[in-house]
């Protein structure tokens, strides 16, 4: 083979191997886009596993709002009317981000509203739906959950708490935190979980958040945490439901050093009106 010969097998090798590579690259791109339209119509079932519509129930005002950090998250909160009057109010975060964690969030969904209406008492509902996910999830896998049941009748609220945020209860400019009653669901098979009741006052306000509210740090690596939060109901004590979730991520916006969202977060209130 002469020079030539070897100058034109390489010209031809070159053009081939551009061909191949943009053979790949539409490949790749195709994928890409399928994965984006599946992640798309994800986003937009879990979107609807959320409630539509803030709950009426008179004298009160409920209201939540939940913000992902990628296309899909692990965040849940939902309102569920009972047979017996009630209003059983939950919030959850099930652990790690993206399409486990969605998925694991609609299971949670379905389990809670399949049992709720045969348990007896939430301490009861909150232990099947912990056998629920320790039968049907990885090891790995939990969910912080707070629950509530709040009765129109009585203005009292019960609550179980597995290992979730402390909800914050603010009465009179006085903030107090509605703490752990159990573990985190679906980690410990015998899991024991409690109930306490708290009643609420006219003007009152329950607010339950997930750590993607509480977590975010300042330059110091302080995190914003529970306290402040307080600081906030303390400051505006009788801001409706939604003026209060827009000043709260205003504040924790402001605060935290990077300036971006890194967990997904869930905001709900439950304000006895005056």
């Amino acid at each position: 083979f002469s020079e030539n010969d070897l100058r034109v097998t390489g010209l031809i090798a070159n053009l081939a191997a551009v061909k191949i590579e943009n053979v790949r690259l539409l490949e790749e791109q195709l994928e890409k886009k399928r994965m984006q339209e599946e992640l798309r119509l994800g986003a937009k079932i879990q979107r609807n596993l959320l409630p539509r519509a803030d709950p009426r129930l008179a004298g009160y005002e409920i209201c939540g709002e939940s913000r992902t950090c990628f296309e899909i998250g692990g965040d849940y909160y939902d309102f569920i009317s009972k047979r017996d009057g009630k209003l059983a109010v939950v919030i959850a975060d099930i652990s790690g981000k993206g399409v486990g964690a969605a998925l694991l969030m609609s299971g949670l969904h379905s389990s809670l509203r399949a049992l709720i209406h045969t348990a007896a008492e939430p301490a009861v509902l909150v232990a099947q739906l912990n056998q629920v996910m320790i039968e049907n999830s990885p090891a790995n896998k939990f969910a912080t959950l707070f629950y509530a049941e709040l009765d129109p009748a009585t203005h009292e609220i019960e609550y179980v708490n597995g290992g979730h945020n402390p909800a914050l209860l603010a009465v009179d400019g006085e903030v107090s935190e509605l703490g752990s009653t159990g573990p985190i669901v679906g980690l410990i098979e015998e899991a024991v979980y409690a109930s306490r009741r708290v009643a609420l006052a006219p003007g009152s306000v329950v607010l339950l958040y997930t750590d993607g509210i509480s977590e975010p740090e300042d330059e110091a690596g302080e995190e914003f945490g529970s306290e402040g939060l307080a600081e906030i109901l303390r400051r505006e004590p009788a801001l409706p439901g939604r003026r209060l979730f827009a000043v709260i991520r205003e504040r924790v916006e402001e605060y935290q050093a990077s300036g971006e969202q890194h967990d997904d977060s869930t905001l709900v209130v439950v304000r006895r009106l005056e």
